[in-house]
């Protein structure tokens, strides 16, 4: 929206219009602070800004790295608990920033962000990072989903753009024996273990 507002606007003197353009697209508010509002308050100041990098860089003709979303069913707690963040809108804003973590240095960075907030996180609270953690780490080697069956045993579907080179996986086949293929299914791995401590080691070691 804002690129179109500036093609559209390019006659001397126009800089008023474009700039009250910014502000029904944007929202008036402090763009630093809390004080936000319009699609900047939907999304949150920093998923506002990535959004808004990439779509310059593809106006530009530049490369936007993928970014692969992996659907997460364990079977835990998913949830940032309200007796540890009690307000429900401080509890969105970090469920957004958990939500836009790529990685896992992105994820230590927002547990990092509510521990100096709210405290030392209790159990539920950091079995919802452990998810988080499983999500992006699972999202960057390129899995389209992370499934836990009834047995207990976790199962890894690859996606369009799974990461992992061949190397590397039959490396981690021979490393964690609790790591398995099964017949006919080549697109899955299937980890026969609950621990997601463990899991989550299997994941760091496919995205080396």
């Amino acid at each position: 929206k804002r690129l179109n507002t500036i093609q559209e606007y390019t006659e001397l003197g126009s800089g008023f219009k474009v700039a009250m353009r910014d502000l029904e697209i944007r929202g008036a508010g402090n763009i630093i602070g809390q004080e936000q509002s319009g699609d900047i308050m939907e999304v949150g100041f920093e998923l506002y800004v990535k959004l808004l990098e990439e779509a310059v860089k593809r106006q530009q003709g530049q490369d936007v790295a993928e970014e692969v979303r992996c659907a997460i069913n364990l079977k835990a707690d998913f949830y940032l608990p309200e007796d540890y963040i009690a307000d429900t809108r401080q509890r969105i804003e970090f469920y957004k920033r958990f939500e836009a973590a790529q990685n896992e240095e992105d994820v230590d960075q927002v547990q990092t962000a509510m521990v100096d907030r709210f405290g030392p996180a209790d159990e539920r609270a950091m079995t919802f990072v452990r998810l988080e953690r499983i999500r992006a780490l699972a999202g960057q080697a390129g899995f389209a989903s992370v499934y836990q069956e009834s047995s207990g045993h976790i199962r890894l579907k690859s996606g369009a753009s799974f990461r992992v080179a061949a190397e590397r996986l039959i490396h981690a086949l021979q490393t964690f024996p609790d790591l398995k293929l099964r017949p006919g299914m080549r697109d899955t791995l299937f980890f026969h273990n609950d621990d997601l401590e463990r899991f989550i080691m299997v994941l760091r070691f496919l995205c080396q």
